[in-house]
C-alpha cells in the first residue's frame, strides 16, 4: 500500500512538473523515487525473512492470499514519462541522468505491473477496460 502512495505522488509532481518546469518539482520526484527504492527494499527483505520462518514451522490451516491490488497510473502521465523525460535545462547532468533512469525505470515497471495484473484471474469489467485503455494510451 504504501509503495502504491508513492507512485501517486510520483505521477502527482510528475503533472506538477510538465504545467510549471521547476527544478524543485525535479528534485521532489528524484527525492520520492528514491525513498521508493528504499522502502521496497526494506520491504523485500521484511519479505524475504518471513518466508525464512514460515519455512521452519509447518501449519496445516489454509493461507491467505494478501496481496494488494495495484493502483492504476494514468497512461497519458505513463506515455508523458517515456516520450520526454525531464529535459536536459537544468545544471547538474549527473542528477538529470539518475533522475531519467529512475523515472524511466519506475515507468516501466508501472507498465509491466499493469499488464501482468490484466493477464491474472478475474477483474470487474471497468477495470480491464480502464487498464486496456491505459496500455493503449501508452502504446501510442
Amino acid at each position: 500500500m504504501m509503495l502504491n502512495l508513492y507512485d501517486v505522488l510520483v505521477e502527482h509532481v510528475w503533472t506538477q512538473f510538465m504545467e510549471k518546469h521547476s527544478l524543485t518539482s525535479v528534485d521532489r520526484i528524484v527525492a520520492l523515487l528514491g525513498r521508493r527504492k528504499e522502502l521496497d527494499e526494506v520491504l523485500q527483505e521484511k519479505y524475504v525473512r518471513r518466508k525464512e520462518v514460515k519455512v521452519g514451522t509447518n501449519e496445516a490451516g489454509p493461507s491467505l492470499d494478501l496481496k494488494q491490488a495495484d493502483i492504476l497510473i494514468n497512461g497519458r502521465t505513463l506515455s508523458q514519462i517515456l516520450e520526454n523525460t525531464v529535459p536536459e535545462e537544468s545544471s547538474s547532468t549527473d542528477v538529470l541522468n539518475d533522475v531519467n533512469c529512475e523515472l524511466m525505470d519506475w515507468a516501466i515497471d508501472r507498465v509491466v505491473s499493469l499488464s501482468q495484473s490484466l493477464l491474472e484471474g478475474f477483474h470487474p469489467l471497468h477495470t480491464m477496460l480502464c487498464g486496456s485503455s491505459t496500455m493503449i494510451t501508452i502504446a501510442g
